[in-house]
């Protein structure tokens, strides 16, 4: 259910496969406000597949930790711009064939890089909120 006041939302795509082993899940920064120049970091995992996060090469991000079985966590700390009403793509979250259905996300967080305020984003439930 989403939270009253969130500003956005970590939203996670459908599935799509890419070989008989492997599917990709895409993951989005969706703006009901604009978010300018946002820090944004989230964590999410499944607790048992070796998964790796695969960035655009327009939104690379400034961390990636994958080393972790079952969770791969991924920041963007020089900021992101998303316009409300849009949504971009952060990029892919990708694992063994069956993966996504356990996905859970572990934490989200977001502020303003200008003047440090909470930004409140809403997040997916578990197996949930895919668009």
């Amino acid at each position: 259910r989403p939270r009253a006041g969130a500003q956005g939302a970590l939203v996670l795509g459908s599935p799509q496969k890419t070989s008989d082993m492997e599917e990709r899940l895409p993951v989005y920064l969706e703006a009901r406000q604009d978010l300018v120049r946002v820090a944004v970091t989230f964590g999410l995992g499944d607790q048992q597949s070796q998964l790796r996060f695969v960035p655009t090469a327009e939104t690379p991000p400034s961390l990636v930790q994958e080393g972790q079985l079952g969770a791969v966590a991924a920041a963007w700390l020089n900021g992101v711009t998303v316009r409300a009403g849009e949504r971009l793509l952060l990029g892919y979250v990708t694992g063994p064939v069956g993966m996504s259905a356990n996905l859970r996300v572990y934490g989200v967080s977001a502020s303003g890089l200008d003047d440090n305020r909470e930004v409140r984003l809403d997040v997916p439930a578990a197996g949930g909120l895919r668009q």
